[in-house]
């Protein structure tokens, strides 16, 4: 399925307390679409680069984009008036930084592993009976999905990625996002204006910065980031004499190496290049076009790519000899980028009449 990204869907329901009928493809759309992207950021001290193939779904950075106000809770503070007070649950949303290995389930092994805030998801209601909190979710999501509260406030310890701070609730006023005039503006604007801008934009290489060190990288740049800094990694180790230290430095490009496919699988096992196909087929079925069924071939042949390397890359982190599999990796990588930057110019070209 389609659009099933959590934050993504998670930014619908918001839009949709502005605008009732948004459509999934239309807030896609506003969040800027496919990116060729990168987050470099720091997670318990230590440095690593994460996939960004679609337009900033952050909250707090689009928080920051729409100059919406929001506020953070503490774990218990939130269970405990989301509970006992009305007011607390019908004139705000609340959303939960979360990991999808700890959604549907009672018990977690180990969460101190966990990169939080990979999902964020809006809470619908808390079932005091089974102790779950339950997520809103579109309505042609037919799955529920739920957290333990116990395994909630277990995690209220825990560093959220990005934030680097313990997770918390964010919480936003509801009239704030009614009254919200960036929102009002974005969501009135055509979606032909919209993917024209996404393709426009897909080129240009832009740094922004977080805070400690966080940071996201976007346009083709990133791509050639990425194969720099595996390949870096990948002289160091066969540098390295002492056996220690390449046991150490092996170990890390292993967890890079699951970092970077967890990111990239997650809610989109094409990279968002699926959704990109499904919103070039409805916007341009029935416009005249050149190529149109060799642009949706392209792009489908490209998402295909990318749920390659994302299964050879949970191949990758089942054997002994990680190095190698790594230079596949590179390889393909450098494959795919110079597929995307040849469709996305055909792509523009062929658009370019189009009002």
């Amino acid at each position: 399925m389609l659009f099933r990204e959590c934050r993504l869907l998670t930014l619908n329901e918001i839009f949709k307390i502005n605008d009732p009928d948004i459509t999934i493809e239309k807030t896609f759309l506003a969040i800027e679409g496919i990116k060729a992207g990168i987050y470099l950021v720091r997670f318990k001290g230590i440095e690593f680069i994460v996939p960004a193939g679609c337009g900033e779904i952050n909250l707090p950075e689009l928080c920051k984009r729409f100059e919406l106000n929001y506020s953070k809770e503490e774990v218990s503070d939130f269970i405990n008036q989301f509970i006992s007070n009305k007011d607390y649950r019908e004139k705000y949303v609340y959303i939960i930084p979360c990991a999808s290995t700890v959604l549907n389930t009672d018990y977690v092994e180990d969460i101190s592993h966990l990169m939080v805030g990979q999902s964020m998801l809006m809470v619908d209601y808390i079932d005091q009976v089974n102790q779950r909190v339950y997520m809103r979710m579109s309505n042609d999501i037919e799955k529920e999905y739920w957290m333990n509260l116990e395994i909630l406030k277990n995690m209220s310890d825990i560093e959220c990625w990005g934030e680097n701070e313990p997770i918390k609730v964010y919480k936003i006023s509801i009239k704030e996002i009614q009254n919200n005039k960036h929102i009002s503006e974005l969501l009135k604007t055509d979606s032909m204006i919209l993917f024209k801008k996404v393709v426009n934009q897909y080129q240009e290489d832009r740094t922004i910065e977080f805070y400690d060190r966080t940071s996201r990288i976007e346009g083709p740049s990133s791509y050639l980031f990425i194969i720099n800094h595996f390949n870096r990694l990948l002289k160091l180790l066969e540098k390295e004499e002492d056996q220690t230290k390449r046991n150490q430095l092996i170990r890390y490009i292993r967890i890079q190496v699951k970092y970077f496919r967890d990111f990239l699988i997650s809610g989109a096992d094409g990279y968002y290049r699926d959704e990109f196909e499904a919103i070039i087929n409805e916007l341009f079925k029935l416009v005249d076009i050149d190529d149109f069924e060799e642009i949706k071939h392209e792009w489908r042949r490209i998402s295909n790519k990318w749920r390659s390397i994302g299964r050879k890359l949970s191949v990758l982190l089942k054997q002994d000899n990680i190095p190698n599999g790594v230079e596949q990796f590179i390889s393909q990588l450098e494959n795919i980028s110079k597929l995307e930057l040849q469709a996305i110019n055909y792509l523009n070209a062929a658009i370019g009449h189009i009002n």
